[in-house]
């Protein structure tokens, strides 16, 4: 049980972390090239399923379940 719960705080911990960076990233793009360019967009999107990602998983967690689950 103590290796799904490092697992389960590791897998939190970097999919926390890579929607940072993602943030910052669609932050400077949008300011460059604005919030209706295509990149923009396309980052947005695939903040977006990160934070959906994180989400899931934080559920399924609080269920008793794996964070991948």
């Amino acid at each position: 049980m103590e290796k799904t719960n490092q697992y389960l705080i590791l897998a939190s911990a970097h999919l926390s972390r890579n929607i940072f960076i993602l943030r910052e990233q669609l932050m400077q793009c949008a300011k460059q090239n604005g919030m209706n360019h295509p990149e923009t967009i396309r980052q947005s999107q695939l903040l977006d399923k990160l934070i959906y990602e994180y989400q899931l998983g934080m559920l399924a967690q609080s269920k008793g379940g794996s964070f991948r689950d």
